[in-house]
C-alpha cells in the first residue's frame, strides 16, 4: 500500500517513467514495499491509463481507492493530457504505423530550384526510379565481319544494344508507375559495350502532377495526363517545364544503335602513310551506322505520333577494344505539341547578385 495520506497532492512526478513522490518526499511502494521505479508506460496514453506496481496490482490509498488528485481526477503531467510531451507522443505513435506510401517524404536526383520550379508548374517529384539490362553476345560478334571488303553492320551487336535499352526503359516504366508517378525527368543514360555484352542503365525521377493545386496554368492540355501511360524524358526539370508551359509535351525516349564493321585499308594505302589522306573506310562505316541508328530513332518518334525529337545525344566513333568498328548511339525526348498552336515564351532577365570575387595579381594588369 501506498504511504501517501487520503487527499493529499501527488507532487514531483514526472512523465518519463521517474519515481512517484509523496508531500514528504517518500517514495510510494506496492504490497511488497518496493519502489514503483519498474513500472512502465507502454504506448498506452497516459491519461485514463493505471499505474501498476511490480506484480501488476493498482495502487490504491489506505481506503483502497485508486490514486487521485485533490479533485479526484487521474494522474496527469504537469498541464494535463494536452501538454506539449502528450502531443509528441501521441504524434510518434502515429507515425508508426503510418505506411511509407502515405509518407510525403521522396528520394530525387533533383536540385533544390529544380523542385521548386516543378512545384510552381503544379508538379511534384515522386521518388527516384531505375532500370538496368544486360545483353550477351555471341563469341567473335565484333571479328566476324572485319575482313568484308565493304562495312558491314553488325546485327548481332546492334540487335543487343537495341534490346538493352528497351528492357531498361521498361524497368524504369514499371518503377515509375509503382511510385504513382505520370513520368520521368532528367534520365541519366549509361551504356557501355564490352567484348562479350552490352549494358544500359537509366535513372532518373519520376514526377506526378500535385493533388492540390491553386492555380493551372497549362489549361487543360494536362487535363488527362492522370489517364496516359507514364512518359520518359531525358529532359532536364527546366526544359520539362519549359516545354510545358509552350503547349508541347513529351511522348517517350526514343533511342537508336548501330555498329559497322570498317574494312581493312587496302595495300595502296600503306603507300600513303607519310601523307594525310581520309581514312575512307571509317567515313563510309561512320556514315552507315548513322543512317540506321537515325532511321530507328525516327521509327520509334513516329510510332509514338510525335511531332518531333528534342535534346538528342550522340555517342559516336572507334570502340576501344575492337577499333576496326565504328558505334553510333543516339537518344533523346519525343514531344509533341497539345495545345493549339505554339505559345511564345518571354522569357525573363535574371541577375545573379552573389557573384563570387575573383582574385588577381594586379600587377598583371601593366603593360
Amino acid at each position: 500500500m501506498s504511504d501517501n495520506p487520503t487527499g493529499s497532492e501527488l507532487s514531483g512526478s514526472e512523465l518519463s517513467g521517474s519515481e512517484l513522490s509523496g508531500p514528504s518526499g517518500s517514495e510510494l511502494s506496492g504490497p511488497s514495499g518496493s519502489e514503483l521505479s519498474g513500472s512502465e508506460l507502454s504506448g498506452s496514453e497516459l491519461s485514463g491509463s493505471e499505474l501498476s506496481g511490480p506484480s501488476g496490482s493498482e495502487l490504491s490509498g489506505p481506503s483502497g481507492s485508486e490514486l487521485s488528485g485533490p479533485s479526484g481526477s487521474e494522474l496527469s503531467g504537469p498541464s494535463g493530457p494536452s501538454s506539449p510531451i502528450f502531443d509528441r507522443f501521441r504524434a510518434g505513435v502515429a507515425c508508426l504505423g503510418k505506411s511509407s506510401t502515405e509518407s510525403s517524404s521522396v528520394t530525387s536526383d533533383l536540385s533544390i530550384d529544380e523542385v521548386l520550379l516543378l512545384h510552381s508548374q503544379g508538379w511534384e517529384p515522386a521518388g527516384l526510379v531505375f532500370g538496368a539490362s544486360f545483353y550477351s553476345l555471341p563469341q567473335g560478334t565484333w571479328w566476324g565481319a572485319s575482313y568484308d571488303p565493304t562495312p558491314t553492320v553488325i546485327n548481332l551487336a546492334s540487335e543487343a544494344a537495341n534490346n538493352a535499352f528497351s528492357q531498361a526503359a521498361k524497368q524504369l516504366h514499371r518503377d515509375c508507375t509503382k511510385a504513382n508517378g505520370q513520368g520521368v525527368v532528367g534520365i541519366e543514360i549509361n551504356v557501355e559495350q564490352s567484348t562479350h555484352h552490352v549494358k544500359v542503365e537509366l535513372i532518373g525521377t519520376a514526377i506526378r502532377q500535385a493533388s492540390t493545386r491553386s492555380n493551372d496554368k497549362t489549361g487543360s492540355s494536362r487535363s488527362s495526363r492522370s489517364s496516359r501511360d507514364p512518359f520518359l524524358s531525358d529532359l532536364s526539370a527546366r526544359d520539362f517545364v519549359l516545354l510545358e508551359r509552350a503547349g508541347w509535351e513529351p511522348t517517350g525516349i526514343v533511342f537508336g544503335f548501330s555498329f559497322v564493321s570498317a574494312p581493312r585499308r587496302k595495300v595502296t594505302a600503306l603507300k600513303q602513310m607519310t601523307q594525310n589522306v581520309e581514312l575512307t573506310t571509317y567515313t563510309t562505316a561512320l556514315y552507315a551506322a548513322r543512317e540506321q541508328a537515325f532511321s530507328q530513332l525516327q521509327r520509334a518518334a513516329a510510332i509514338q505520333h510525335a511531332n518531333g525529337v528534342v535534346g538528342v545525344s550522340v555517342d559516336e566513333g572507334p570502340l576501344s577494344f575492337a577499333r576496326h568498328v565504328v558505334a553510333f548511339d543516339c537518344w533523346g525526348t519525343a514531344v509533341r505539341l497539345v495545345a493549339e498552336s505554339h505559345k511564345k515564351l518571354n522569357p525573363a532577365t535574371v541577375i545573379e547578385l552573389d557573384d563570387q570575387e575573383i582574385d588577381f595579381d594586379a600587377s598583371s594588369l601593366r603593360s
